[in-house]
């Protein structure tokens, strides 16, 4: 009797293994198969995307071209309302803070550069919206699937999306992305000095 008592209770101590490892195994298998699809930085075309120049000059950032911004001539209270903090370099260029966006004003009176880590500032592209936490994704389907990206694994692991234009090849739009989430984590838009 003890030793069937032992063969059922093995039996049952078995089964239940088997059963626990099965709902496991189910309940992860669709997310190791999920993580199994390539990333971008595998799977994309290396390169800037080049947009036209009519394009890349009507790109608005909060609802504001480069031109409109620049015309303001650093009084950008007009487009954006208060600055947190303005801070001034060398006496000539300033940057001003707002919350985690930052736009930088150069003494030849220009908009030197823009910085926008928090969603709250959309950037349009072609009519087309990209905020910061969007997906790569998300850009495939706005810009189609062969969106080129740039990855330097010497400056770090992220990627970034570029968009320029012919005869502009110093400045530029670049959209960074964490390579573990592939979220947008940064917009930059720069002008080369």
């Amino acid at each position: 009797m003890g030793l069937i008592f032992t063969i059922n209770f093995k039996m049952n101590i078995l089964h239940r293994t088997i059963l626990s490892t099965t709902f496991f195994l189910l309940g992860i298998l669709p997310s190791v198969f999920a993580q199994s699809s390539e990333s971008p930085i595998q799977s994309q075309p290396s390169g800037r995307n080049l947009i036209s120049c009519s394009a890349y000059n009507s790109i608005t950032y909060s609802g504001h071209t480069i031109e409109q911004i620049n015309h303001t001539e650093g009084d950008f209270d007009q487009l954006f309302g208060q600055p947190d903090s303005i801070k001034e370099h060398d006496g000539w260029a300033k940057t001003y803070y707002y919350e985690k966006n930052t736009i930088g004003y150069n003494e030849d009176g220009y908009t030197s550069g823009m910085t926008l880590i928090s969603s709250q500032w959309p950037v349009k592209i072609s009519g087309k919206e990209i905020r910061v936490e969007d997906s790569f994704s998300e850009l495939q389907q706005k810009f189609g699937s062969n969106l080129k990206i740039i990855h330097k694994p010497v400056l770090g692991p992220e990627y970034v999306v570029s968009f320029n234009c012919l005869g502009k090849d110093g400045d530029g739009l670049h959209i960074k992305f964490n390579p573990v989430t592939d979220k947008v984590t940064e917009i930059k838009y720069w002008v080369n000095t």
